[in-house]
C-alpha cells in the first residue's frame, strides 16, 4: 500500500531500459533545440518565425498565463479566441480574425489531447500565417500516424511536465536554419538545477512498511522538506529584495519570465535522465491509467464532466474532470491532499491582462477543472485509492 500519491513522477524511479533507449519525437530530431523550460522555447519559436513587435498572435483564452509572458515581453499583441467547455476552439472566430497584422495562431493540445489540428492547419495555410503548436502537455502524443508538433510551423514542449527532470523544454521548427545548425545554449546555473532536483527527490511516496520504519522514513523526508523549503524561501527573499538579477536563484516552476534565461539550455542532469527512459512503457502506463479512471467515472452517476476517451496515439498528461458543483474544487483538492493524494487544481491563476468576463467558458474551466495524476509511477492500486477517496469526499460535499 502507498500512503502518499504524488502529483508528479518521482526522480530516480523512471523506467529504465537495459539497452540504449530509443528516443522519440522531438528528441530524436537533429533540429530539436533545448531550452531551460517551455516558456523560453516558445520565445524561441516567436523569434524563429520572425514575429516582430507590434504584430499580433491569436491565442486561446483558456491558458495557463505563463505563455503570455514571452508574447508581451517581445512586444507582440495577443488576440484571444474562445475555447468552449469541451476544449474546442472557435474556428470561425479564428478564421475571420486573421488580418494583415496577424502573424500566427497558437494552438494548445490540452492534457495531451489533439486540437482539431487539421482544420487549424488549413486555416493558417489559406491565410498565410504561421501555426504554433503548444505541446507542453502533449510530449509523447500522436494524432493519427504523426506526432503532435509536426503539423505546425513550430512546436514547443515542456519536457519537465511529463518526465522527472529538473529543467527542460525544447523547440522544433519545420524550416531548418540556413546553416543547418542549432544554436548552443549555456548550462543553467547549478544551484537552480540542484534545488529542482531536490524537489523531485522529495516527491518520493512513503511505502506502508512496519510502523517504526515508516515513521523513521516519514520523519527523515519531512525534515528534509522543512530544511529545503526554508532554504528555498530564504533564497527567494534574497532574490526578491536584495538580488533581483541573481539568475543563479531562478527556478523552472515559477511564473516569472527573465529574458537572459532565453540563452539557457537544459542541464547535464536532465540530459542524462532523458537518455535512460523507456518512453513506450511510459505511454502504455499513462494510457492504462487514464482508461481505468475513465471507466470508473463513466459508470458512476456523479455531477462530473469528462472529456471522452483517448484517441489512438494520445498520451495523457493527467486525467481531467470538471466538477459541475461549482466552487467545490478547492474543497475537493484539500480533502484529497489530507488523504495523501496530490491532485491538480488546473490553471487556477488568472492573468491580469486577460478580460476574463469576455470568456466565461475559460473562466469556468479555470475555476472547476481538476486533474488526477496518472503518470508513470501510478499503478492500478493507486487508481483504486484515488477513486475510493474521491467517492467518499464527493458524497459529502
Amino acid at each position: 500500500m502507498i500512503k502518499k500519491i504524488s502529483g508528479k513522477p518521482k526522480y530516480g524511479d523512471y523506467i529504465k531500459v537495459t539497452k540504449k533507449p530509443k528516443l522519440i519525437f522531438p528528441l530524436d530530431q537533429r533540429r530539436c533545440e533545448y531550452y531551460y523550460s517551455g516558456r523560453y522555447a516558445f520565445a524561441g519559436a516567436l523569434k524563429s518565425l520572425n514575429i516582430k513587435p507590434g504584430k499580433k498572435i491569436l491565442v486561446p483564452a483558456y491558458i495557463c498565463g505563463i505563455e503570455l509572458e514571452p508574447i508581451y515581453h517581445h512586444g507582440i499583441i495577443p488576440i484571444f479566441y474562445n475555447v468552449d467547455r469541451n476544449l474546442n476552439p472557435d474556428l470561425a472566430f479564428i478564421e475571420r480574425s486573421i488580418g494583415r497584422n496577424v502573424s500566427a495562431v497558437l494552438a494548445i493540445h490540452y492534457f495531451g489531447m489533439a486540437q482539431p489540428i487539421g482544420a487549424l492547419k488549413k486555416i493558417c495555410e489559406e491565410k498565410k500565417v504561421a501555426l504554433i503548436e503548444d505541446c507542453s502537455h502533449a510530449f509523447m502524443s500522436r494524432h493519427g500516424n504523426k506526432p503532435l508538433g509536426t503539423f505546425g510551423d513550430a512546436a514547443f514542449f515542456s519536457l519537465l511536465k511529463s518526465i522527472p527532470i529538473p529543467n527542460g523544454g525544447c523547440l522544433i521548427t519545420q524550416k531548418k536554419n540556413n546553416n543547418n545548425r542549432i544554436a548552443t545554449r549555456r548550462e543553467p546555473d547549478k544551484l537552480s538545477t540542484f534545488l529542482m532536483t531536490a524537489d523531485l527527490i522529495l516527491q518520493k511516496p512513503i511505502e506502508q512498511k512496519s510502523r517504526c520504519k515508516q515513521w523513521a522514513e516519514q520523519a527523515a523526508l519531512s525534515s528534509c522538506l522543512v530544511i529545503l523549503n526554508g532554504f528555498r524561501k530564504g533564497l527567494a527573499g534574497v532574490r526578491r529584495y536584495l538580488m533581483p538579477n541573481a539568475l543563479w536563484l531562478a527556478r523552472s516552476d515559477t511564473y516569472e519570465y527573465i529574458e537572459e534565461i532565453e540563452q539557457w539550455g537544459i542541464s547535464e542532469k536532465s540530459r542524462s535522465i532523458i537518455k535512460t527512459i523507456d518512453y513506450n512503457e511510459i505511454i502504455k502506463t499513462r494510457v492504462r491509467n487514464y482508461n481505468l479512471m475513465y471507466e470508473y467515472f463513466q459508470n458512476k452517476n456523479l455531477s462530473v464532466k469528462l472529456f471522452g476517451r483517448l484517441k489512438p496515439g494520445e498520451c495523457p498528461l493527467l486525467f481531467p474532470i470538471i466538477l459541475e458543483k461549482e466552487n467545490k474544487r478547492k474543497l475537493v483538492y484539500k480533502a484529497l491532499k489530507e488523504k495523501g493524494i496530490v491532485s491538480h487544481p488546473w490553471w487556477d491563476r488568472f492573468h491580469p491582462k486577460v478580460t476574463w468576463e469576455d470568456f466565461p467558458d475559460a473562466k469556468f474551466l479555470k475555476n472547476n477543472l481538476l486533474g488526477f495524476p496518472i503518470h508513470q509511477n501510478i499503478e492500478p492500486i493507486h487508481i483504486e485509492k484515488m477513486i475510493e477517496a474521491f467517492d467518499n469526499i464527493w458524497g459529502r460535499i
